[in-house]
């Protein structure tokens, strides 16, 4: 079976005609966006191997189906995936041996605030 982009690339029109014109930049428009949904958005799990080791924070997978917030860091002349809380401490316990992580994905943008929050039902 052919791919959709294959068939729709071979859907357009030689012809110079002007309905045949319109129809090839529907057709290109088209190509266009489905590659664009096709490629990776940055948000899939990736191979650990290819997580950045420059201190940003990512989302960890580890053995036995668990996340954690870690990113690469060297304390104590120790170098490797330190999991951190969310309140940065300066300490971390380092992922080694069973608990090394296995892939890594952009940790998603927090919620945006609110100009004016809610006031509180319960105070």
């Amino acid at each position: 079976m052919t791919d959709i982009l294959e068939r729709l690339d071979d859907a357009i029109p030689a012809s110079q005609d002007t309905r045949d014109t319109f129809l090839a930049e529907l057709l290109l428009d088209a190509i266009r966006e489905i590659e664009r949904l096709r490629a990776p958005s940055g948000n899939e799990w990736q191979p650990i191997a290819s997580a950045p080791r420059d201190g940003t924070r990512i989302l960890v997978a580890i053995p036995g189906g668990k996340m954690t917030v870690a990113r690469w860091d060297s304390l104590g002349g120790v170098e490797g995936w330190f999991s951190y809380l969310v309140r940065d401490l300066g300490r971390g316990i380092v992922l080694t041996g069973e608990t090394s992580p296995t892939n890594w994905r952009h940790l998603p943008l927090p919620p945006l605030e609110e100009a004016n929050p809610p006031a509180n039902r319960l105070a």
